[in-house]
Protein backbone atom coordinates (compact mmCIF):
# COMPACT_ATOMS: atom_id res chain seq x y z
CA UNK A 1 0.00 0.00 0.00
CA UNK A 2 1.22 3.37 -0.44
CA UNK A 3 1.93 5.80 2.19
CA UNK A 4 0.16 8.94 2.98
CA UNK A 5 0.52 11.65 5.74
CA UNK A 6 -2.25 12.89 7.87
CA UNK A 7 -1.79 16.71 8.77
CA UNK A 8 -1.64 17.55 12.60
CA UNK A 9 -4.64 19.56 11.67
CA UNK A 10 -6.34 16.37 10.14
CA UNK A 11 -5.75 14.26 12.66
CA UNK A 12 -7.89 17.22 14.46
CA UNK A 13 -10.35 17.21 12.69
CA UNK A 14 -11.37 13.49 12.89
CA UNK A 15 -10.85 13.78 16.48
CA UNK A 16 -13.56 16.38 16.31
CA UNK A 17 -15.53 14.43 14.15
CA UNK A 18 -15.19 11.40 16.56
CA UNK A 19 -16.03 13.51 19.41
CA UNK A 20 -19.20 14.28 18.23
CA UNK A 21 -20.80 11.22 16.91
CA UNK A 22 -19.87 9.77 20.38
CA UNK A 23 -22.04 11.63 22.04
CA UNK A 24 -24.44 9.50 21.12
CA UNK A 25 -22.44 6.10 19.97
CA UNK A 26 -19.04 5.01 20.65
CA UNK A 27 -18.66 2.54 18.26
CA UNK A 28 -20.39 4.38 15.36
CA UNK A 29 -18.02 7.40 16.33
CA UNK A 30 -15.13 4.43 15.96
CA UNK A 31 -16.33 3.11 12.84
CA UNK A 32 -16.54 5.54 11.11
CA UNK A 33 -13.52 6.66 11.86
CA UNK A 34 -12.14 3.89 10.97
CA UNK A 35 -13.82 3.65 7.44
CA UNK A 36 -12.67 7.63 6.96
CA UNK A 37 -8.69 6.42 7.77
CA UNK A 38 -9.30 3.67 5.66
CA UNK A 39 -10.45 5.59 2.67
CA UNK A 40 -6.94 7.26 2.74
CA UNK A 41 -5.21 4.28 1.96
CA UNK A 42 -7.80 4.21 -1.24
CA UNK A 43 -7.22 7.54 -1.86
CA UNK A 44 -2.93 7.20 -1.85
CA UNK A 45 -3.33 4.35 -3.82
CA UNK A 46 -6.16 5.68 -6.48
CA UNK A 47 -5.85 9.87 -6.42
CA UNK A 48 -7.74 9.84 -9.35
CA UNK A 49 -10.81 8.37 -7.66
CA UNK A 50 -14.13 10.56 -7.17
CA UNK A 51 -16.14 12.91 -8.96
CA UNK A 52 -16.15 16.17 -10.68
CA UNK A 53 -19.05 18.37 -9.01
CA UNK A 54 -18.78 21.69 -11.62
CA UNK A 55 -21.94 23.51 -9.26
CA UNK A 56 -19.03 23.88 -6.50
CA UNK A 57 -15.65 23.80 -7.61
CA UNK A 58 -13.32 23.63 -10.69
CA UNK A 59 -12.24 20.67 -12.29
CA UNK A 60 -8.93 20.88 -9.93
CA UNK A 61 -11.25 19.10 -7.44
CA UNK A 62 -13.01 15.65 -7.13
CA UNK A 63 -15.50 14.67 -4.53
CA UNK A 64 -15.79 11.37 -2.52
CA UNK A 65 -18.07 10.46 -0.42
CA UNK A 66 -16.67 7.78 2.63
CA UNK A 67 -20.05 8.32 4.67
CA UNK A 68 -23.37 9.61 4.83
Amino acid sequence: MKKFLVTPEARADLFTIWEYIAEDNLDAADKIIDQIEESFGKLAHMPGIGRWRDDLLDRRYKFWNVYS
